[in-house]
């Protein structure tokens, strides 16, 4: 599970949440800036 937010930072604390809850999540550090930048699909 992939957790992306503007920024960064609450994609974070959602990934914390969901880990606490069992799933295995991760954050994209950067945000979607970062995602944009590095060339990846955006829909």
């Amino acid at each position: 599970m992939i957790a992306l937010c503007q920024s960064g930072i609450r994609s974070a604390s959602a990934a914390r949440l969901l880990a606490e809850a069992g799933y295995e999540p991760y954050s994209v550090r950067g945000g979607m800036g970062a995602w944009r930048q590095a060339g990846e699909p955006v829909r």
